[in-house]
């Protein structure tokens, strides 16, 4: 009785407060949900745009025929990707500064970037000996090439506007994450990128 009549003393007294409180309590969870709603939306959404730019530059890089053109171009493609990525999550984000933060990804992943690379000169040399005629034998590897390095940009970047930066972390264990993650499904990840090119290059798959 005597802990009844306290709790009715401090209802009479505080009651206004405590509801005030639960109120928030139950905005702050609407809020959070909400906020994981955005951000599974939003995550679908850069998916579908990852997906687009990887075969738009697949098949630009795989079909070029001028030396070098390839790398300026998949590297201005990749930008623009990255631009695309931040407006989706409402950031405002320079052409500039989407082209840094692609050599920032890039220079973090290393070795395999710089061998991607090196596959698009080796191409492009081989273009210009044979005088173009290569362009079939090279066009499915070089895009894959530039498919594979769009999807490591693209997901950096996704990490990188989802979380308001890095988080305390690198680039490079970024990158890393992405590739531990996804080196197992890197097949099904390309594959409807091969089939495209395979369809548009003329050749039948293996």
């Amino acid at each position: 009785e005597a802990l009844e009549a306290r709790m009715l003393e401090v209802l009479d007294r505080e009651g206004k407060a405590i509801i005030a409180l639960n109120a928030s309590l139950f905005a702050s969870e609407v809020s959070d949900r909400i906020k994981e709603l955005k951000q599974h939306v939003r995550g679908k959404e850069v998916t579908r745009l990852i997906y687009y730019f990887m075969l738009g530059k697949a098949l630009v890089v795989g079909a070029n025929p001028v030396p070098v053109f390839d790398i300026l171009a998949g590297m201005a493609s990749d930008a623009l990707m990255v631009q695309r990525i931040g407006a989706i999550y409402g950031t405002e984000f320079s052409l500039k500064s989407a082209q840094n933060m692609v050599l920032e990804i890039l220079r973090a992943w290393g070795l395999m970037a710089a061998a991607e690379y090196g596959l698009h000169l080796a191409a492009d040399l081989l273009r210009t000996v044979t005088f173009g005629t290569s362009t079939v034998l090279t066009a499915v590897p070089q895009g894959l090439a530039a498919a594979w390095s769009t999807y490591v940009v693209g997901n950096a970047a996704n990490i990188y506007f989802r979380d308001a930066g890095w988080s305390g972390r690198s680039a490079k264990d970024i990158v890393k994450d992405i590739l531990s993650g996804a080196e197992k499904d890197k097949t099904s990840i390309l594959e409807p990128i091969r089939d495209q090119l395979m369809a548009k290059f003329g050749r039948t798959k293996n």
